[in-house]
């Protein structure tokens, strides 16, 4: 993860740790906060409280080697990045900001977050 999206993670387990549901959508992104809201009401009433990351998932998508977005394989030996969350947007619940935190300080991801 980005530095700023930790110190984003790491402000909200410190400033928001009432909060039930946490997103992080890019300037350029649209939320229809309707729907999204009807949603979380939804995962709420089924017992979806903790544990909950959601994102649109990119499955070990080739690394570019070329253009705008092109990483060397100096930087980057593999010819794919694991499996990860389109920074676009994601949705989590408090407990799993504190599980990437922990995560990222360890330099490892816990199974089954």
């Amino acid at each position: 993860m980005t530095a700023k999206a930790l110190a984003a993670l790491e402000w909200i387990t410190k400033y928001c740790g009432d909060a039930k549901f946490f997103l992080k959508a890019d300037d350029d992104a649209f939320v229809n906060e309707f729907v999204a809201l009807s949603h979380l009401r939804h995962l709420h009433a089924a017992g979806f409280r903790r544990r909950l990351l959601m994102c649109l998932v990119w499955r070990s998508p080739v690394v570019a080697r070329s253009g705008k977005w092109a990483v060397s394989a100096v930087e980057y030996h593999r010819p794919r990045y694991p499996t990860y969350c389109c920074g676009l947007g994601y949705l989590l619940t408090g407990d799993v900001a504190s599980l990437l935190l922990s995560a990222a300080a360890s330099d490892c991801l816990p199974v089954g977050i």
